[in-house]
């Protein structure tokens, strides 16, 4: 396997890219995601917000709005361990899924 890119998420979590996942997971599927490979990085690091996955529990869903488009770039990441994640799936949605739940931003009382 080898590595794409590695980065670290707001809250101290390493996520992990391959080439073969962006190969096969993301490009394959969406060619056009090609263009974003800098917006999914910046979406793991600087995320406008972050979802537990409606499904999977060991998945959380990263957001990030798209500059001048009503979509957000959403990056799908399975965590291994407590802090290191590996990326899953990205695309662009125009909202996040029903059933996730934000858990990130902690919300302010």
């Amino acid at each position: 396997m080898t590595i794409l890119f590695q980065v670290i998420d707001p809250r101290g979590n390493t996520i992990t890219c391959s080439n073969e996942q962006w190969q096969y997971h993301v490009i394959q599927n969406k060619p056009f995601m090609q263009q974003y490979l800098e917006e999914v990085k910046y979406t793991l690091q600087k995320p406008d917000f972050i979802c537990q996955d409606a499904v999977h529990q060991k998945r959380q869903c990263l957001y990030a709005r798209k500059i001048r488009a009503k979509l957000y770039i959403k990056v799908i990441v399975d965590f291994k361990s407590n802090n290191d994640a590996e990326l899953i799936t990205a695309f662009l949605a125009d909202n996040g899924k029903k059933g996730e739940i934000v858990i990130w931003p902690p919300l302010r009382s």
